[in-house]
């Protein structure tokens, strides 16, 4: 048997990971020959080293995708007089981690089914409106189907796809169908049949929902890197079908095999946004304050102290646990400082009477005396306002918050620095954001980093202008390495010539990210109570809101509701002006956003009913109206149309209603994907 991998790869960075070359090794064990097509140009100590690693590197310029990549190696690279030397072929890319077994256990298994003439790793199960479909960042084609004129024919005429959306629907949705029509067999190593009995034929791709009980149970090798940037908001692998126990479990289950997950993370964190990452891997540590084994004499604990609210207590608590070459401590006030020294009258304390003062001082410090130690403590405690210096407010639960998540209680410390240890990946541990009043609205903080800054620093790639914001916070712990000259430098420059000081803590996350460090959240197990319970309360309340609708309320549909008010509340005064001039409406749809748009009280009394297309089955009425179907509708000049389908069922059926209304009388709700 003698097989030839086809190994596609990309980055834009020019950069192979460590993970490349560990898959190369691995898939020696079952091939004669790799040859790596690099859609990408490679810098030179990586091509080197690449080139050390397979059989040969064919350089192209990225046209077509992974399709344009095999098109061009097969009939412009190796030709095929070679590649009809070989048994088979292995198509791939490095879109996936792995192997977590050795391959030749999948290879051997599917040796014994002789009669396929193609294979997949994976497949989708496909439903009564989809098939199933070949996944192909990894599948092998055997010399039935290699030496046949079909397979020719298909290469050769294989147009370079323009766009990420073609190459899915047209390459890989379409490359099983097209050879299974020829009179090919083909199956995937892994079955995601007897799942799909299980959810009602439900499309289910395996790799997306069940990755780590198909690792477990099916020996499957690999991991989808796309797994740690999944859009929990999608209709397809979101929240409304799962949570992220499969993930997470997964990520357990690596720490028992023998896969370098620092390969992993290398990767991910380069290329991912954090943002992304944080959301999929849910990296919120619960820290205990007893059982601490590990003591690190090589810390520095900055505290910049603004009430006095937790001077007896915390504080106290914080020096009795910290010796005072540990510690450097800031206070906004004389007055502070004579009731902190009238409490302990030990400490050194330092008087900045602005948060600007004391940054410059604490980072010139740190700057001056930052190799002495291997890991920072920064407390920023919140300023309460006047007013709210009683324990029973908003603002003294906030600083709590802050001195309870970042200091803790007895072994508290040494826990959070232990997970530096553990974790190398770690380069910032976070205290999780206040949820309760009026910070409930920093869920949805957007990236608001100053552009200028953020180039001076060299982050400007890593940060998403259209996401929220990583995780950060005020008061955070930081490997010393990454407090480098660059970063040191750069703070102090923008503390000289800019006011928003914000910036400062908002851009370490993507700072750390940049020298290749992840940001964790860590919390206390008393402050996890709390916010478990918070969180349930602010859904009780919000769901509570969508009661009088008549559907049954779950995750999907709630976050269809949002979706759906967003887009009204942005498009309300283009709405309100067309029923300005259409006293009456029709509403496309008879499904969730059409259910959802019938209770907004500005179309709620003009409906005259309800619209399906001719080729639908409908029911008789829906909501109290009736549902006729599109051929039925004729408006006068004073009624219109209003599209209450999503993003994909609009543009399907939008050239059809253009064709046979005025556009005057329709108006696209378009609630997205």
């Amino acid at each position: 048997m003698k097989r030839l991998a086809l190994f596609l790869i990309y980055d834009k960075q020019g950069i192979i990971d460590d993970y490349i070359a560990y898959l190369i090794d691995a898939m020696k064990v079952v091939c004669d020959d790799i040859v790596v097509i690099s859609n990408s140009k490679l810098l030179p100590q990586y091509e080197k080293m690449l080139a050390t690693k397979c059989s040969e590197i064919y350089f192209r310029e990225n046209k077509g995708y992974d399709a344009g990549g095999f098109k061009d190696a097969i009939c412009e690279h190796i030709g095929w007089n070679r590649l009809y030397k070989y048994d088979e072929v292995i198509f791939m890319n490095d879109s996936f981690f792995g192997p977590l077994f050795s391959l030749d256990e999948m290879f051997t298994k599917m040796e014994q089914k002789k009669e396929l003439d193609f294979w997949s790793v994976t497949k989708s199960s496909g439903n009564t409106d989809v098939g199933e479909i070949l996944q192909t960042y990894f599948f092998v084609v055997r010399s039935n189907m290699l030496r046949s004129k079909a397979f020719y024919d298909y290469w050769t005429k294989m147009p370079y796809y323009r766009t990420f959306k073609d190459a899915v629907t047209k390459y890989e949705r379409k490359f099983a169908l097209y050879f299974s029509n020829k009179g090919f067999k083909w199956d995937s190593y892994i079955d995601p049949l007897i799942y799909t009995n299980q959810l009602n034929n439900q499309y289910m791709s395996p790799y997306h929902c069940l990755p780590f009980e198909i690792i477990k149970n099916q020996r499957y090798p690999f991991i989808k890197k796309k797994l740690f940037s999944l859009d929990y908001r999608s209709n397809e692998y979101g929240l409304h079908k799962y949570s992220r126990n499969e993930f997470l479990s997964l990520l357990e289950y690596l720490n028992g095999t023998n896969y370098p997950e620092e390969y992993i993370w290398a990767n991910i964190i380069r290329i991912y946004g954090l943002r992304d990452i944080q959301d999929n891997c849910c990296d919120y540590r619960i820290v205990p304050k007893d059982g601490g084994k590990f003591e690190n004499e090589t810390k520095l604990i900055v505290v910049y102290l603004t009430n006095e609210a937790f001077i007896n207590d915390r504080l106290q608590s914080l020096l009795d646990r910290v010796k005072q070459k540990d510690l450097r401590v800031y206070c906004d006030s004389d007055r502070l400082k004579n009731i902190i020294n009238s409490v302990n009258s030990s400490i050194n304390i330092i008087t900045k009477k602005t948060k600007r003062d004391f940054l410059k001082d604490a980072f010139e410090y740190i700057k001056l005396n930052k190799d002495k130690w291997e890991y920072v403590g920064f407390l920023t405690e919140p300023k309460i306002k006047v007013g709210e210096e009683k324990l029973y407010t908003s603002g003294v639960s906030t600083a709590w918050n802050t001195w309870e998540n970042m200091f803790g209680e007895r072994e508290y410390i040494n826990n959070i620095l232990s997970l530096f240890v553990k974790y190398n990946r770690y380069g910032v541990l976070v205290v999780p954001k206040s949820i309760h009043g009026e910070h409930v609205i920093d869920l949805c903080e957007k990236n608001g980093i100053q552009r200028k800054f953020a180039n001076r620093l060299n982050v400007g790639e890593y940060i998403e202008r259209d996401r929220y914001i990583a995780d950060y916070s005020e008061s955070f712990w930081i490997r010393s390495s990454v407090l480098d000259e660059e970063f040191l430098l750069g703070v102090l420059d923008y503390l000289n010539t800019n006011k928003k000081l914000v910036d400062i803590f908002k851009i370490i996350p993507y700072y750390a990210q940049k020298k290749g460090y992840y940001t964790a959240v860590v919390q206390s197990e008393l402050h996890n109570r709390t916010v478990e319970k918070t969180m349930e309360l602010y859904c009780r309340n919000l769901i509570k809101g969508l009661e009088n609708l008549d559907i049954k309320l779950d995750y999907a549909i709630f976050a269809y509701f949002f979706k759906v008010l967003t887009l009204y509340t942005t498009n309300i005064h283009k709405l309100a002006m067309f029923l300005e001039k259409k006293k009456k409406v029709y509403i496309y749809g008879c499904g969730l956003i059409a259910r959802l748009v019938s209770n907004f009280d500005i179309i709620e009394n003009r409906c005259n009913g309800y619209v399906v297309s001719d080729n639908k089955k409908k029911q008789n009425t829906f909501c109290g109206k009736p549902v006729i179907y599109l051929s039925e509708v004729n408006l006068t000049d004073d009624e219109g149309i209003l599209i209450a389908l999503n993003h994909k069922h609009s543009n399907e059926v939008k050239d059809t209603l253009v064709a046979r209304f005025d556009e005057k009388s329709i108006f696209w709700i378009d609630a997205g994907e």
